[in-house]
C-alpha cells in the first residue's frame, strides 16, 4: 500500500513538472548574421536588431517575429541609436549621407540627411535630456587623403530639417542638459573640446574645452576658473548631477579633473595626496568614471603601469575632494572595472581587486589573482564575500570556508565587467531587490570561466549558495520570480528555469543545439518573456547562421500574486547592529519563494519603505587627506591640512577645520534622533599648521647682466651689466641699487672663495675696489700694474687668512709678461713676488694641509726671451720651458719642484694635480704634500692616449680623472678613471664616456650624497666615424663608480642630458640643500634623444626612481631645499614658470611677463630661500631687450616644517638612506652608514633657516670589500676584483712551479674609510708561483684578414693597421685592443695606408677614387682630401711624397689614361699642394718620381722640387724605348725648371748626400754624381780596378759584390769588403748594429765578418760552448786561433729574414745582439741553425737556444722574448736577465691550436728600475776586447746597462757618458782611394797601374781645416776622435796657410758613406727602363721586372725610412714607406748623428 502511494505522489509531481513545461511557449528566428546592436524600447514589447552587415530588424512581439526595415537599403546601416529620454524615437545611420529616423518604435521610418557622413570611430549622436528635437551630429570631413577633421552639426527639430553646422575642429561636443540630473544651465548650452590646427598628429596642448548657448555664434573658452588658459582637456562627460572633464597637464603630463553642478563653477578634483593620477597613467582611460548615484562620484583611477589595476575613489557631495574607497581594483587596457552597484537596493557594491599585483606589474606573463569584495555601506568599508557552506550536492570545498573566508583565503570570487559573457548589469536587476547571481568559485582567488560555477544570492550578497555547477548565463524576470539560465560552456539544446528562488530547476528543450551568446529580457527585469541568442551547432541547409529563441513563461502560473503571496525583506550588513543601510532601513515587498504565482508589475520597479537611523561611527568615513589608522582605527591626517579661504587672514591664528571625519556621501542617517553622533563636527586648528593659499610676485628690471654671484647665506647679489656697471640687491633680486658709480667701467668682479662678506671690483683706472660687509660699504687700492691682459686669473684667496691675496698683473701689452703680487693687508700694499707666471695659487686649501705661507706658481724657466709670454700663448718652448716652482708669500725660498713642460695644476680636496707635457703626450703627476710628485699610473693591459684629460669633482678621497679615446668631432668618447687614496694609481671604472671637443665630461656627482655618480657612456663606439651618431646612454652608480646601473623610469631606461649638452655653472641634476633631488632633461627609451625631442624628469631618491614631472626641456632651480621646485621652458621662449610644493606631483603656473621671454638661465638666489633669478631676453617682432626677472614665493603661506624625531605623526621629515637597501654589504660608503632627513613626499611645509642638521650619522659599519682599493701593482678586473697584473716583487725568483709563497693579498685599506673589524682584505696570502705566471698580460685578437701593414705612432702607444680586406683597425694600447676605423663615406675601400715619415701622426688612407681620407692625430679624427686622379696600378711610382717640415705640402704623383696595359695615352702625372689637398696643381707629366729634395739634414730650399722627366711626353709610358730620364728640379713649382742630367737612372737622397746614377752616353756604364747643397754635383770617384759597366751577368750568377766606403765628401771610394752576400733581387747581407754607432754586421760568400765602419773585419768568436754545454764539433786544437773561419759564428742576415723589419740589434738595447745561425765553416740552411746572443756588441757570443727562434728585444734589453720559427707554437720564451735563464709563457687556451707566428712584440711595463740595478759597460774594438784600452774611435764611451740578474723594468733611458780622447791606432784609419788591405792588413795600391789621390794643399785647406797632409795610403776615420799615437798612418802633416785654430772641422759633421759597391744599368727585357736600386720594398704584390748587375743595401732604422719609398720600382703594387726599412721598435739612439759628432 505504502508503494502504491508513493508511486501515485511521484506520478502527481512528474505530470504536474510537465504541464509547467508544456506552459512554457519558444519559438525562434534565423538571422544570418550576429547583431551588431540590440535594443528593447522602454516599457514595450518592440525590439530593433542591427547585424553586422549593415541590416536593421524589429519585432513588435518581444522578439517572436521579425521583420526586416525595408525603408533602410540592405547592408547600409553603420550605427544604431536610441533615444535615451524618448522612449518612441531611435536613429539608424549610415556610411552615405542619407540616415533615418524613427518616432513609433520602429513602426514608421523617416529618411534625412547630413553634409557629411558620421564620424565612425566615435559616437555620432549626442542627445538632449529635455528637448527631445536637441541632437547634436557629428561627422568626419577630410580635407586630404591622410587627413580628416571633426566637424558637428546640431539639430533642434529632431531632423525633420537638415543639421545646421555648429563648429568645426571639434573632438566632443555635448548638451549641458546630457542628462535629466544635470539642469543647472541655460536649456541651449553647449561644451565642446575644440582643437587648433589641422592633421592627425596633435599635442595635449591643442585642446581647450569652449561652450557656447546660441549654437556657437558666440563663444568662450572654459578655464575652469584659473588664472590663465587651460589646454589638454580630453575627456568631456555629464554624469548624474555632475559635469566632468578629465585634463592633460600640458607640463607634467598629469592627469587632472575638474568637476562642475552647475556649469560655471568648476573646481579641480583633489585626490589624496600621492594616490591622485600621474602623468605616468596619463591615458585618457586612466579616468574610469563608474555609476554611482547622485549624492556623489566614483571613479577609478588607474594606478599601475601595466594597466592592470585602479584605485576605487569617491567624492564628496560636490564631487570635488576624493577618499581612496578601495586599492588595486581589477581593470583592463581599455578601461573597464570590475565594479557594480547592486540594482534596485542602495549602499551595496561589488568589485574585484587584484591581490599579486605588485607580481603581475613586472611582467605580462604573471597571471592576476583576483578576489572579490562587498561592501555594505556605499563602499565605506569592504569585505570579501562569504561563501556557502557546502558545494552542491553537501560536498565541502577544498579550503576552510568557516575559517578563512575573511582573509579571502577562502572566500567567494565572483566573475565581472572585464570578463562578462552577458548583456545588461552583471549579477543583479533593478526590478529585482537583493537578488544576484553569479559565475564563480570558493577558494583564495578567482578562477578561469570555464572552472568556475554558478552562485545565487537572494539577501543582497550576505549569504550565497551554489545552483548550478559550470558557467551559465542568467536572467531574471518577472521582478524576480522567474530565474532563467542556460550552459554557457558547452553547446546544448535546453535552458533550465526556477521560480522558487533556486531551490529546484527545470529543464525546457529548445528545437537546435546551440552555443549560447546572450540571455536577456526588458531592461527592468519585469516582464515573463526572455530572449536567447545563440549560434547553431548542428548541420542544417538554411543560411541561418544564429536562431533567436523566443521564451515566454506567461502561462507558467494561474493566477497572480495577491498580499498573502508577499513578505517583506530588509536590507542589511553583515554586522548583527539594526538593520541599517546608508542611514537608513530599507524594506522590500517581494513573492515568497513557495508561492506560485505572477508579480506582473511590467515596467514597474519596487518602492522600499525607508525608515531613517541615528547616526552611528559606521556612517562616517576619513574625510580627504585622511586615512584610517589600522591600529587605534581613527582617521588620521596623512597629507597637509588645507586651511579654506578667508581663514588665517590678518594675524588670525585658529581657524575651524576638518575633524578627520566626513558623512558618507548618500548616507541618509538623522543626526537628530536619539543616539546619533556626529563625527565631522569641525574642530578648532592652528594657522601655522595649515597651508592656505598666497601670492607669488616678480620683479622685472630690464638690464643686460653679463656675470653675477650671490652672497652665501644671504639675500645679497651683486651683478655687473655688459657696460661695466655694477648693481646691487639685498632682498634677492627684487629690488636694485646702483653702487660704485665713480668707479669708471668694472670689468672684472669677484667674490671671496673663503670669506661670505668680502667682494672684490677692478675698474679700468687700475683701481681695486672691495668691500668686506657685502657691499654696505666700500674701500679702493692703487694697482701697481695694470690688471694682466693674458687671460690668466686675477685674485686667488687664502683660505685660513682672508686678507691674503695674490694678484697677478702684466707689463704693457702686446710684448708683455705677468706680474705676480702678494698682499697680506686685503690690497693695501703689494709685493712683487714672481713674473713671467701663467698661474700662482695659494699652497693651502681646505683639505691640502701645507704650511700657510705656501705658493704654487707655474712659470717659465728663462724670463729674459726674447719671446715674450703672450707670444708664447701658455705654452712651453724648447727653450723656455714652464716649470713648477714652490716659494714663500715674500718670494723667497724657491724651489723648482718639475722642470718639465708644465701645462696645468690644480689643488683640490686633498690631491695636487700637475700635468706636463712630453713629446705630445700629457703625464699627470699627483702629490698630497706639494713637494713629491708621483706619475699617474694606470693598468698596464689599458692603453691611455695621454693627450688629454679632464679630472672630475670628487669628495671620496680619490681622484676622478676621463681620459679621452676619441675627439674626432661629433664622435668624441672616454674612459672614466678613479684613483686610490694616494692619487697615483688608476683604475678604470667605466668605459666610452661621453666627452666633447671642449673637455666636458658627461658625470656628476649628486651634491650632497656622496657615493652616487650619474655618467653617460657612448654605446656604439665601433660604429663612429662612418656618420654615424653617438648612441648614448645614462649609468648611475651608488658605490663611488665600482658598479654601475640603467636609470628606471616605471621599469624602462631613462637617459639623461647632462654637461656636454647643458651649458653653465653647478651642477647638471643636483644641488647639496635639496637632499636627494635630481631632475634631468631626457627621454625614456633605448638611448638619448636630442634634447630638443626631450621631456624633464625627476627623482627624489637620490636617482633610484624618476617620474616625469614636465613635456618638453626645461632650466629647474630648487628653493627651500628643495621644498619648491621651479622649472621653465628651455625649448621656446615663454611668459612662465612652473612650481611645485609637493615634488612635481602638482604643478602651478606663474605668469611673468606678458612677452615671451627666451630664458637663458634659472637659479635660486639663495639655496634656503624661496627668490628665484631668471635671465633672458624678450623676442618681440620688432626689438630684443635683455631682462633679468626675480620671482618671489615667500608670499606663499605655507607653514613651517617640524622635525619631531619621536613622532612620526607630527614629523614632517622622513629618515632616508641612499645607499644600497637591498645589498647586504652596501648600505655603507666609507664605513660609515649616513642617513639623511627628508622633508615627505606629502607634507607641504618649508624648512627655512631650521637649525637643526638634516644628515646624521648613524653608526661606523663593519669593513667590506667596498672599504678596500687595490694595492699598488694590482688592478680591477672585469668582475671587479684586484689582480696582479704585472711581476710580483714579493715573489722569489726562483720559485718553483708546484711551490707557493707569502704575498699581499692585492688589497688595502680607503684611507678615508672608517670602518670598524668585518672583512681584513689587507692581510698577506699564500700565492702560487705558477698561477702568477710572473705578471705577463696577453691578449688575443683574431682578425678575418691578414695584416696588410701597420704603423706605429711616434709619439704615443697607438697602431694604425689595415688588413686585406681593406679594414682599418686602430689600437692605443699598443695592440692590446682594436678598434675598426670607418671613414666619413662608410662604402669606400682603403686599398692602402701610408704614414708621414717626418710628421708620424699623419697617415692617409689611399682608397681608388679620387676621395682619399687622412688623420693628423693617429686615427682620433679623419678629414677628406679629393685629388685630381684616382690611384691606377699600371704605373707605381711613389704615390705621395712628404715634405720634412710642413705636413700640408705634399707630392701626389698617379698614372692617367691607363685603362688597360695597351693604352695608348699611359703615362704619370704629378701634382702638388700646400695646404693639404684643398688645392692641387700640376707639376709635371711623364715622370718617374718626383720629390721635394729638402731632408732633414738636407737643407735646401723648401720648394725645392727634383723629378725624374722623360724626355719625349708622348705616348704609352708602360712601352717607352729609347726614351732617356731627365734628372730636373725646380724652385717655383716648375713654373720654371732646371735640367740637371739627360739620362739618369735614378736618384736618392741621404742625410746630407743627394745621389744621382747617369747613364753614359754609351750606355755601357753609370756614373755618380754626389751633391750636398743641390746645386753643385760632384762625380763619385770609383777605384780604377772597379768600373761600373753593363756587363754584370758573372757577378748575378755569383750572387755576391763588393762593398765600398767614401770619404766625408761622398765623392772618393775606396773598397771596404769585397763579395758580400746578395740575393737575386739586389738584397744585401750588411746591418749595422743599432745603438752603438759604427759596429755593423756583413755576410760574405762563405764566410762572416764584423765591421767597424768598413775599415777592418774580422770573424766572429764561436762561444766556447754550446747551449747544452758541449764542444762543438769544430772546436778542436788546430782551429784554436782560427783566423780563417773554419770554426767560426755565422748568423743569417737580411736576404734570408722572411720579414725585413727585423734586425741583429735594437738601438734601445746597449750591446745586445741575437741572431740566428750555426758555428762551423759557413753558413748552413736557416732551419738547421740555432740561437744566439752577445751582450758585448759581438766579441763574445753564447748559444742561449737549440733550434731557429724569431727573437725581439724589449724595455731596453731588460725583455728578451722567442718563439719558435720552426713550427706552430702556442708559447714564448722570456728571459728578464739578458739569457740567463728562460722561462715560457703560454699565449693560447689549452683548447686552442697552435699557431704559426709571423712577427712578435713585447708590451713592457711594471715595476721601476732602481740606481742600484745598473752597472757601466764599455765597448772596444774586436781586436782589443781583453784588453783595458777599452776605446772605440777614438774615445772611451760608457753606458748604463742593466746588471745580469737583476729582474726588473728599464722605463728610462740610461745616460751615455763620453769619456776623454784616446790614442789613435791602425783601426782609427781606413784605405784611402785606389788602396785596399793586404794580406797583412795594411792598406797598399789596388793595383801596380793605380795611383794614389792626389790632394792638392788648397783642396785640402779649403774648409778651414788645420792640417794637410801627405799621401800615405791611409786616411782617418772621420767618425774617430783619437789624438796623437805612435806611429803616423797619414803621412806628414803640416799646418793649413794662414789658420792658426786647434779645432779640426769635419765637412758638414757625418759618419762617412756607406754606398751602393756596384751600380749598375737596368737592363729591362721589354720597357728599357734605367733605375738605379736605392731603396726596399717588400709588399707582397711587388714585382720586380728588371735585371739587377751588383746591389748593396744597408739596413737603417726606421727614423729615416722615408729616404727608401722615394725611389721609384717598377711593378703594379703602389710604393708608399715600405716595411722593409721598418725596425719595428722606435729608435731612440740616432746611430748617424752619432756618427759625425765632432770633436
Amino acid at each position: 500500500m505504502l508503494k502504491r502511494v508513493l508511486f501515485f505522489f511521484l506520478l502527481g509531481i512528474l505530470c504536474l513538472t510537465l504541464t509547467k513545461a508544456d506552459r512554457i511557449k519558444s519559438d525562434r528566428w534565423g538571422f544570418e548574421h550576429a547583431p551588431a546592436n540590440f535594443f528593447y524600447f522602454k516599457n514595450s514589447d518592440s525590439l530593433l536588431y542591427l547585424d553586422v552587415s549593415g541590416n536593421v530588424w524589429r519585432s513588435n512581439d518581444a522578439g517572436v517575429m521579425w521583420d526586416p526595415i525595408n525603408d533602410i537599403p540592405k547592408n547600409s546601416a553603420t550605427a544604431l541609436y536610441e533615444h535615451p529620454f524618448d522612449n518612441n524615437k531611435a536613429y539608424v545611420l549610415t556610411r552615405y549621407l542619407k540616415h533615418y529616423k524613427t518616432s513609433d518604435k520602429g513602426a514608421n521610418w523617416q529618411e534625412f540627411t547630413t553634409e557629411i557622413q558620421p564620424a565612425r570611430n566615435d559616437r555620432a549622436l549626442s542627445f538632449h535630456a529635455h528637448r527631445d528635437g536637441n541632437i547634436l551630429f557629428k561627422g568626419s570631413k577630410c580635407v586630404a587623403m591622410f587627413e580628416c577633421i571633426d566637424v558637428t552639426y546640431y539639430t533642434t527639430d529632431g531632423f525633420d530639417t537638415s543639421p545646421k553646422l555648429l563648429h568645426e575642429n571639434i573632438n566632443n561636443c555635448i548638451w549641458a542638459h546630457s542628462n535629466g540630473d544635470f539642469d543647472e544651465t541655460p536649456e541651449q548650452t553647449i561644451y565642446c573640446i575644440y582643437y587648433q590646427g589641422t592633421g592627425s598628429l596633435r599635442k595635449p596642448s591643442d585642446y581647450r574645452l569652449t561652450q557656447s548657448e546660441d549654437f556657437f555664434e558666440n563663444w568662450e573658452y572654459v578655464n575652469f576658473n584659473s588664472d590663465g588658459d587651460v589646454s589638454g582637456v580630453i575627456g568631456l562627460g555629464t554624469i548624474k548631477k555632475y559635469l566632468v572633464a578629465a585634463v592633460k597637464d600640458i607640463n607634467s603630463l598629469d592627469m587632472k579633473m575638474y568637476v562642475s553642478t552647475d556649469g560655471l563653477k568648476w573646481t579641480r578634483a583633489l585626490f589624496p595626496n600621492n594616490e591622485g593620477p600621474t602623468h605616468k597613467h596619463a591615458e585618457e582611460n586612466a579616468y574610469t568614471i563608474l555609476e554611482s548615484s547622485t549624492s556623489h562620484l566614483v571613479v577609478d583611477l588607474l594606478s599601475s603601469d601595466s594597466h592592470n589595476t585602479g584605485n576605487l575613489f569617491f567624492s564628496n557631495s560636490d564631487g570635488t575632494s576624493f577618499v581612496n574607497r578601495l586599492k588595486y581594483t581589477n581593470r583592463n587596457n581599455k578601461g573597464f572595472v570590475d565594479f557594480e552597484a547592486v540594482q534596485g537596493v542602495g549602499g551595496i557594491l561589488l568589485a574585484n581587486i587584484v591581490s599579486n599585483h605588485q607580481d603581475v606589474d613586472k611582467g605580462s606573463a604573471i597571471a592576476k589573482k583576483i578576489q572579490s569584495m562587498i561592501s555594505f555601506d556605499d563602499g565605506s568599508s569592504w569585505n570579501f564575500i562569504k561563501p556557502p557552506e557546502k558545494s552542491l550536492d553537501g560536498i565541502d570545498f577544498q579550503c576552510d570556508s568557516k575559517k578563512d573566508w575573511q582573509n579571502g583565503k577562502c572566500s567567494l570570487h565572483l566573475h565581472s565587467i572585464t570578463t562578462a559573457r552577458n548583456i545588461g548589469h552583471i549579477y543583479s536587476a533593478g526590478a529585482a531587490p537583493g537578488v544576484l547571481m553569479g559565475v564563480g568559485n570558493v577558494g583564495s582567488y578567482l578562477l578561469p570561466y570555464g572552472l568556475c560555477d554558478t552562485f545565487l544570492s537572494y539577501d543582497g550578497g550576505l549569504t550565497w549558495r551554489v545552483v548550478r555547477l559550470g558557467a551559465h548565463l542568467y536572467e531574471f524576470g518577472d521582478s524576480g520570480s522567474i530565474i532563467v539560465i542556460v550552459d554557457n560552456e558547452q553547446p546544448t539544446d535546453r535552458i533550465l528555469y526556477s521560480y522558487d528562488r533556486g531551490e529546484n530547476w527545470n529543464e525546457h528543450l529548445l528545437k537546435d543545439n546551440i552555443r549560447a551568446r546572450f540571455l536577456t529580457t526588458d531592461p527592468d527585469s519585469t516582464t515573463k518573456k526572455f530572449l536567447l541568442f545563440g549560434s547553431i551547432i548542428s548541420d542544417h541547409d538554411s543560411n541561418n547562421l544564429y536562431y533567436m529563441f523566443y521564451l515566454d513563461f506567461s502561462n507558467l502560473f494561474d493566477r497572480n500574486c495577491n498580499d498573502n503571496d508577499f513578505e517583506n525583506w530588509v536590507a542589511r550588513n553583515l554586522d548583527t547592529g539594526p538593520d541599517c543601510l546608508m542611514g537608513k532601513r530599507s524594506s522590500y515587498r517581494r513573492r515568497k519563494k513557495d508561492a506560485n504565482c505572477f508579480v506582473s508589475n511590467e515596467f514597474e520597479k519596487p518602492i522600499p519603505n525607508e525608515d531613517l537611523c541615528p547616526c552611528t561611527e559606521e556612517d562616517f568615513e576619513c574625510d580627504f587627506n585622511y586615512s584610517l589608522d589600522e591600529e587605534t582605527n581613527k582617521c588620521t591626517l596623512s597629507g597637509t591640512e588645507r586651511i579654506p579661504k578667508g581663514e588665517c587672514k590678518d594675524g588670525q591664528e585658529k581657524y575651524l577645520g576638518s575633524s578627520g571625519y566626513r558623512k558618507i556621501p548618500g548616507n541618509m542617517c538623522d543626526p537628530e534622533k536619539p543616539g546619533s553622533i556626529d563625527r565631522a563636527t569641525p574642530t578648532e586648528k592652528s594657522c601655522s599648521e595649515g597651508q592656505s593659499d598666497g601670492e607669488v610676485s616678480h620683479k622685472t628690471l630690464e638690464e643686460d647682466f653679463d656675470f653675477y654671484f650671490f652672497f652665501n647665506n644671504s639675500q645679497v647679489l651683486f651683478a655687473k651689466t655688459t657696460d661695466g656697471k655694477i648693481k646691487r640687491s639685498n632682498d634677492g633680486g627684487t629690488n636694485w641699487s646702483n653702487v660704485l658709480d665713480d668707479a669708471g667701467i668694472i670689468t672684472h668682479m669677484f667674490l671671496h672663495d673663503h670669506d661670505e662678506n668680502r667682494a672684490y671690483f677692478f675698474s679700468d683706472q687700475n683701481v681695486m675696489w672691495y668691500t668686506t660687509d657685502r657691499g654696505e660699504t666700500f674701500d679702493k687700492t692703487k694697482l701697481l700694474s695694470e690688471p694682466n691682459k693674458l687671460n690668466l686669473p686675477l685674485l686667488d684667496f687664502h683660505p685660513k687668512n682672508p686678507d691674503w691675496l695674490l694678484f697677478m698683473a702684466s707689463t704693457s701689452c702686446p710684448r708683455c709678461h705677468s706680474i705676480t703680487y702678494f698682499s697680506k693687508d686685503n690690497g693695501k700694499t703689494w709685493d712683487e713676488i714672481e713674473t713671467w707666471a701663467q698661474k700662482c695659487i695659494f699652497g693651502e686649501d681646505t683639505n691640502f694641509p701645507i704650511d700657510d705661507n705656501t705658493i704654487f706658481c707655474s712659470s717659465y724657466k728663462n724670463k729674459q726671451s726674447k719671446t715674450t709670454q703672450d707670444e708664447l700663448g701658455g705654452r712651453s718652448s724648447v727653450t723656455n720651458p714652464l716649470q713648477l716652482v714652490k716659494l714663500k708669500t715674500d718670494g723667497s725660498a724657491k724651489v723648482v719642484l718639475l722642470t718639465d713642460n708644465v701645462v696645468e695644476f690644480f689643488i683640490f680636496n686633498e690631491f695636487m694635480a700637475v700635468a706636463t707635457e712630453e713629446l705630445g703626450q700629457l703625464n699627470l703627476r699627483i702629490s698630497k704634500d706639494g713637494d713629491t710628485f708621483n706619475e699617474a699610473i694606470f693598468p698596464p693591459d689599458i692603453g691611455v692616449d695621454k693627450q688629454a684629460y679632464t679630472i672630475l669633482q670628487s669628495t671620496t678621497g680619490s681622484v676622478f680623472l676621463d681620459a679621452y679615446k676619441s675627439i674626432n668631432y661629433g664622435s668624441e668618447y672616454g674612459s672614466l678613471f678613479k684613483s686610490n687614496s694616494k692619487g697615483t694609481a688608476f683604475d678604470k671604472i667605466l668605459d666610452n664616456t661621453n666627452r666633447n671637443n671642449r673637455g666636458n665630461v658627461d658625470f656628476e656627482k649628486v651634491q650632497g650624497l656622496d657615493g652616487i655618480i650619474l655618467a653617460n657612456i657612448v654605446d656604439n663606439v665601433n660604429e663612429l666615424g662612418g656618420g654615424s651618431k653617438k648612441i648614448i646612454k645614462t649609468l648611475i652608480s651608488y658605490d663611488d663608480g665600482s658598479h654601475w646601473k640603467p636609470l628606471k623610469h616605471n621599469g624602462d631606461r631613462l637617459h639623461l642630458h647632462s654637461r656636454t649638452d647643458i651649458l653653465g655653472p653647478g651642477s647638471v641634476y643636483s644641488a647639496s640643500p635639496a637632499i636627494g633631488l635630481l631632475i634631468g632633461v631626457g627621454n625614456v627609451g633605448d638611448h638619448l634623444l636630442p634634447y630638443t625631442e626631450c621631456n624633464t624628469f625627476m627623482s627624489r631618491d637620490g636617482g633610484r626612481n624618476w617620474k616625469e614631472i614636465r613635456r618638453g626641456e626645461s632650466l629647474h632651480a630648487y628653493g627651500d631645499r628643495g621644498t619648491i621646485i621651479v622649472v621653465v621652458d628651455d625649448e621656446a621662449p615663454t611668459d612662465h614658470v612652473l612650481y611645485s610644493w609637493n615634488y612635481g606631483k602638482d604643478w602651478n603656473k606663474y605668469i611673468f611677463s606678458s612677452t615671451p621671454v627666451r630664458v637663458k638661465f634659472l637659479t635660486n638666489s639663495n639655496s634656503n630661500g624661496m627668490k628665484f633669478l631668471l635671465l633672458g631676453y624678450t623676442v618681440p617682432a620688432n626689438k630684443v631687450r635683455p631682462v633679468t626677472v626675480t620671482i618671489d614665493f615667500t608670499q606663499l603661506k605655507k607653514r613651517k616644517c617640524v622635525l619631531d624625531k619621536d613622532d612620526d605623526a607630527k614629523n614632517d621629515f622622513e629618515l632616508w638612506n641612499p645607499m644600497d637597501q637591498e645589498s647586504d654589504d652596501h648600505k655603507c660608503l666609507l664605513g660609515e652608514e649616513i642617513k639623511y632627513w627628508r622633508r615627505k613626499a606629502n607634507r607641504e611645509c618649508h624648512i627655512g633657516d631650521m637649525k637643526d642638521d638634516l644628515i646624521t650619522v648613524q653608526k661606523n659599519c663593519e669593513c667590506t670589500k667596498h672599504d678596500f682599493e687595490c694595492d699598488i701593482g694590482f688592478w680591477r678586473d672585469e668582475n671587479r676584483k684586484c689582480t696582479l697584473k704585472g711581476p710580483d716583487p714579493e715573489r722569489p725568483p726562483n720559485c718553483p712551479e708546484d711551490g707557493t709563497y707569502t704575498g699581499r693579498s692585492g688589497y688595502v685599506k680607503m684611507e678615508k674609510s672608517k670602518c670598524k673589524g668585518g672583512k681584513n682584505l689587507g692581510e698577506k696570502i699564500e700565492r702560487n708561483c705558477k698561477s702568477e705566471n710572473s705578471g705577463i698580460i696577453s691578449q688575443t685578437k683574431v682578425f678575418e684578414s691578414r695584416i696588410a701593414n701597420y704603423f706605429y705612432s711616434n709619439e704615443s702607444t697607438a697602431i694604425l693597421a689595415r688588413t686585406m680586406d681593406h679594414t682599418i683597425w686602430r689600437s692605443i694600447d699598443e695592440g692590446y685592443s682594436w678598434n675598426t676605423i670607418v671613414m666619413p663615406d662608410v662604402d669606400v675601400k682603403v686599398i692602402a695606408l701610408v704614414q708621414n715619415s717626418y710628421f708620424s701622426n699623419y697617415v692617409y688612407f689611399i682608397t681608388s677614387g679620387k676621395k682619399h681620407y687622412y688623420t693628423d692625430d693617429f686615427g682620433k679624427t679623419i678629414k677628406s682630401l679629393v685629388v685630381k686622379a684616382e690611384p691606377n696600378g699600371y704605373l707605381a711610382p711613389t704615390i705621395l711624397d712628404f715634405h720634412p717640415s710642413e705636413p700640408g705640402y705634399l707630392i701626389y704623383t698617379v698614372g692617367k689614361n691607363c685603362e688597360t696595359l695597351y693604352s695608348p695615352n699611359c703615362h704619370t702625372e704629378a701634382y702638388y699642394t700646400r695646404d693639404f689637398g684643398e688645392n692641387w696643381d700640376t707639376l709635371d707629366t711623364y715622370v718617374g718620381t718626383c720629390s721635394w729634395a729638402r731632408d732633414k739634414n738636407f737643407n735646401v730650399s723648401p720648394n725645392l722640387i727634383f723629378c725624374e722627366s722623360y724626355r719625349d711626353k708622348e705616348g704609352s709610358q708602360l712601352s717607352f724605348f729609347n726614351n732617356p730620364l731627365q734628372f730636373v728640379s725646380s724652385t717655383d713649382f716648375f713654373k720654371n725648371k732646371r735640367l740637371h742630367y739627360q739620362n739618369i737612372v735614378g736618384f736618392a737622397v741621404f742625410e746630407e748626400f743627394m745621389v744621382v746614377a747617369e747613364l753614359m752616353e754609351t750606355s755601357a756604364s753609370l756614373r755618380l754624381w754626389v751633391s750636398v747643397d743641390a746645386e753643385k754635383f760632384a762625380e763619385a770617384q770609383f777605384p780604377p780596378n772597379m768600373p761600373i759597366t753593363r756587363e754584370v751577368r758573372l757577378y748575378l750568377k755569383n750572387k755576391f759584390g763588393n762593398v765600398l766606403k767614401s770619404d766625408s765628401n761622398g765623392t772618393y771610394y775606396s773598397l771596404s769588403l769585397e763579395n758580400a752576400n746578395r740575393d737575386d733581387r739586389g738584397y744585401v747581407d750588411f746591418e749595422k748594429m743599432q745603438g752603438i754607432r759604427g759596429i755593423a754586421l756583413a755576410n760574405i760568400v762563405s764566410n762572416v765578418n764584423e765591421v767597424i765602419m768598413g775599415s777592418i773585419w774580422s770573424f766572429l768568436k764561436r762561444p766556447k760552448v754550446d747551449s747544452d754545454d758541449n764542444r762543438y764539433e769544430c772546436d778542436t786544437d788546430e782551429n784554436e786561433n782560427d783566423t780563417e773561419g773554419r770554426c767560426a759564428l755565422h748568423l743569417h742576415s737580411f736576404t734570408e729574414r722572411r720579414n725585413p723589419s727585423d734586425s741583429f740589434s735594437s738601438s734601445s738595447a746597449v750591446g745586445l745582439m741575437m741572431g740566428v745561425g750555426n758555428v762551423g765553416e759557413y753558413l748552413t740552411s736557416y732551419f738547421d741553425g740555432d740561437t744566439f746572443l752577445t751582450r758585448d756588441a759581438g766579441v763574445t757570443w753564447t748559444e742561449i737556444k737549440k733550434g731557429a727562434y724569431m727573437y725581439e728585444f724589449g724595455d731596453q734589453g731588460g725583455i728578451l722574448v722567442l718563439v719558435d720559427d720552426e713550427r706552430e707554437t702556442d708559447r714564448v720564451i722570456y728571459s728578464l736577465n739578458e739569457g740567463d735563464s728562460w722561462q715560457e709563457y703560454k699565449f693560447l687556451k689549452n683548447k686552442e691550436k697552435p699557431i704559426r707566428i709571423i712577427d712578435i712584440d713585447i708590451k713592457p711595463g711594471g715595476l721601476s728600475s732602481k740606481d742600484d740595478d745598473f752597472e757601466p759597460w764599455s765597448p772596444s774594438h774586436a781586436n782589443h776586447a781583453n784588453s783595458e784600452d777599452q776605446c772605440l774611435f777614438g774615445r772611451k764611451i760608457t753606458y748604463q746597462r742593466k746588471k745580469p740578474g737583476i729582474e726588473c723594468f728599464i722605463k728610462d733611458i740610461k745616460p751615455v757618458e763620453e769619456g776623454s780622447k784616446c790614442e789613435c791606432k791602425r783601426h782609427d784609419f781606413e784605405c784611402d782611394y785606389n788602396y785596399m788591405r793586404n794580406a797583412t792588413d795594411y792598406c797598399v795600391l789596388v793595383s801596380p797601374d793605380a795611383k794614389p789621390l792626389v790632394r792638392s794643399i788648397s783642396e785640402q785647406c779649403a774648409n778651414g781645416e788645420e792640417f794637410w797632409y801627405e799621401g800615405s795610403g791611409y786616411r782617418k776615420l772621420a767618425i774617430s776622435n783619437c789624438t796623437g799615437g805612435s806611429v803616423n798612418y797619414t803621412g806628414d802633416s803640416h799646418r793649413c796657410p794662414g789658420h792658426h785654430s786647434a779645432l779640426f772641422w769635419i765637412f758638414v759633421v757625418l759618419s762617412p758613406f756607406v754606398i751602393v759597391g756596384i751600380l749598375t744599368i737596368c737592363l729591362i727585357n721589354k720597357r728599357h727602363e734605367r733605375h738605379i736600386r736605392l731603396g726596399s720594398s717588400l709588399e707582397p704584390n711587388s714585382i720586380l721586372s728588371s735585371i739587377i748587375d751588383i746591389f748593396y743595401q744597408i739596413k737603417i732604422p726606421r727614423f729615416i725610412s722615408r729616404l727608401w719609398f722615394k725611389v721609384p720600382l717598377p711593378g703594379r703594387g703602389y710604393r708608399y714607406s715600405p716595411v722593409a726599412t721598418d725596425d719595428g721598435h722606435e729608435v731612440l739612439m740616432d746611430d748617424y748623428d752619432h756618427d759625425i759628432e765632432a770633436s
